[in-house]
């Protein structure tokens, strides 16, 4: 539901989103929301949907039961370098990071915004 906003602007081929169902646990899909909400809005703003043919992929999995892997991948979207000081949205994604008790990282790789976090989700249920 975090995404149907952007998913609404954007119907084209321009984002993929692929990860089998889960539900995320009260406790944590604020976190969560907040992270979306960040990167959708860099990638509108700066990223990869400010320019016409930028792409964003959304990939997420439970490499093993109770912990998710997201990662959220641009590209074709203008040049990326590495910012001289962290900004505000790297430092709120790398601090939900932590408070979900896991670890999240941005990479400035030229081609695109690489952000991934590897958290527990305590209680995961798949969606059957």
């Amino acid at each position: 539901q975090s995404l149907a906003p952007l998913w609404a602007k954007r119907p084209d081929d321009r984002l993929s989103v692929e990860g089998p169902d889960i539900l995320i646990p009260a406790d944590r899909a604020a976190s969560w929301a907040m992270a979306l909400h960040e990167l959708s809005m860099n990638a509108l703003k700066h990223g990869a949907f400010r320019t016409p043919g930028g792409r964003v992929t959304i990939q997420w999995e439970q490499p093993s039961h109770g912990r998710l892997r997201f990662r959220w991948i641009e590209r074709d979207g203008p040049a990326v370098t590495v910012p001289a000081q962290r900004g505000f949205g790297s430092r709120l994604i790398e601090s939900l990071g932590r408070e979900l008790a896991g670890c999240a990282s941005i990479e400035f790789d030229p081609a695109g915004i690489i952000c991934t976090i590897d958290a527990p989700l305590l209680q995961a249920y798949e969606i059957l």
